[in-house]
């Protein structure tokens, strides 16, 4: 897009999203269907600190506001690995399972 990625950032709910540039990234809460959902409101503050013009790096500004896209995606991809893991014991059991048919 020809942007500068220091004053560039992502809100989203999926890490997915801002897999490539996590310290751009400020995670949400999905809010599907949540008519009492605030969370956007919430981060007005400090969605107004990045937009203040002394802001040069949201990375550098997102990291002294204590949010951080890394985090989200750490957990995101831990917790992916550890599904895959308990999917892997499943087929394992299947197939412990089926070869007690054939016996």
């Amino acid at each position: 897009m020809g942007r500068d990625i220091d004053s560039i950032m992502i809100i989203d709910n999926s890490p997915h999203s801002y897999l490539f540039n996590p310290q751009n990234a400020i995670p949400c809460e999905s809010w599907f269907s949540d008519k009492s959902d605030r969370e956007l409101l919430e981060l007005l503050p400090k969605l107004e600190q990045l937009a203040d013009e002394s802001v040069t790096d949201v990375k550098a500004k997102l990291k002294e506001l204590g949010i951080s896209g890394v985090n989200a995606l750490s957990r995101e991809m831990a917790s992916g690995m550890n599904q895959e893991e308990q999917e892997g014991t499943e087929d394992e059991e299947t197939e412990d399972s089926e070869d007690e048919d054939y016996e």
